[in-house]
């Protein structure tokens, strides 16, 4: 019984770890805290929706724009809430089409 709680334990702390992220931003190492998506398949609900190849739409470069209703799978997204053109969301990691990094409130189901 006490191995499964070391187990438990160590899983919890590895998961810990790699729920934060390093991405390189403009020649500097920035920290994104993210966590599992849990919704993996998401359509742009507008036309044009930007994927950015960083989180956040000063220092990332727009890489792809979406169609509208053009189907994308999420990996991952930001913890922190950001607000964006007056709209409260996070920031979502896709990996299709491209790799790269949408604003929520531009995703549904």
């Amino acid at each position: 019984m006490r191995n499964n709680s070391i187990i438990y334990l160590l899983l919890f702390f590895i998961l810990l770890a790699i729920s934060c992220l390093s991405v390189m931003a403009d020649d500097k190492v920035t920290s994104v805290k993210t966590e599992s998506a849990g919704f993996p398949y998401l359509v742009a609900q507008a036309a044009d929706v930007k994927v950015y190849d960083y989180p956040d739409i000063q220092t990332g470069r727009i890489i792809y724009i979406l169609s509208l209703f053009e189907d994308v799978y999420a990996r991952e997204e930001t913890i922190d809430l950001f607000i964006i053109d007056g709209r409260i969301g996070t920031w979502v990691k896709i990996t299709s089409p491209v790799v790269g990094w949408v604003f929520s409130e531009y995703l549904g189901y």
